[in-house]
C-alpha cells in the first residue's frame, strides 16, 4: 500500500473543451432546426393515427394537443410520461372533436410507432455494445 500523501493535491489536467457555439454560429441554427423537425415529426406521427381511426380534427388542433401532451409527459414522474401522456393527449383529441375511443385507439397506436416499438432495434444495439465491449 500507498502511504497516504500529506498536501495539497496535484493539479489535474485540462481536459480539451468542445468548441463553443461561438466558435461555430451555424450551430443554433442546427440545434433549433433539429428540434423543430423532431416536433413536426411527432405531431405529424400523431396526425396519421388519428386519421386512420377515421376522425379529422385540423392540424392546428392536433399539434396543440401534441405540445400540451409533451409538457405534461415532461412534468410527469413516471418514465417517458408513460401514463400523463397518453392520458392528456386522449383529452385533448376529445376536446378537439374526436370520439373518446377513438381518441383512445390513435393515441395507442401513436405511442407504440413513436415510443415502444423503437426500443426494439434500440435493444438490439445495446446488445451488440455490451458484446463489443464499448458499453
Amino acid at each position: 500500500m500507498k502511504p497516504l500523501r500529506a498536501g495539497p493535491a496535484p493539479p489535474r489536467k485540462r481536459q480539451p473543451t468542445q468548441p463553443s457555439r461561438r466558435s461555430n454560429p451555424r450551430k443554433p441554427t442546427e440545434l433549433f432546426a433539429g428540434s423543430l423537425a423532431i416536433t413536426l415529426g411527432c405531431v405529424l406521427a400523431l396526425e396519421v393515427a388519428v386519421k386512420a381511426f377515421g376522425s379529422a380534427p385540423s392540424f392546428t388542433s392536433v399539434a396543440l394537443v401534441y405540445l400540451v401532451g409533451s409538457v405534461v409527459s415532461s412534468v410527469a414522474p413516471t418514465p417517458g410520461g408513460t401514463g400523463a401522456a397518453e392520458a392528456t393527449l386522449i383529452a385533448g383529441l376529445t376536446a378537439a372533436g374526436t370520439a373518446s375511443a377513438t381518441a383512445a385507439a390513435a393515441v395507442i397506436l401513436y405511442r407504440l410507432a413513436t415510443f415502444r416499438i423503437p426500443m426494439i432495434p434500440e435493444w438490439g444495439a445495446f446488445v451488440l455494445l455490451r458484446r463489443l465491449g464499448d458499453l
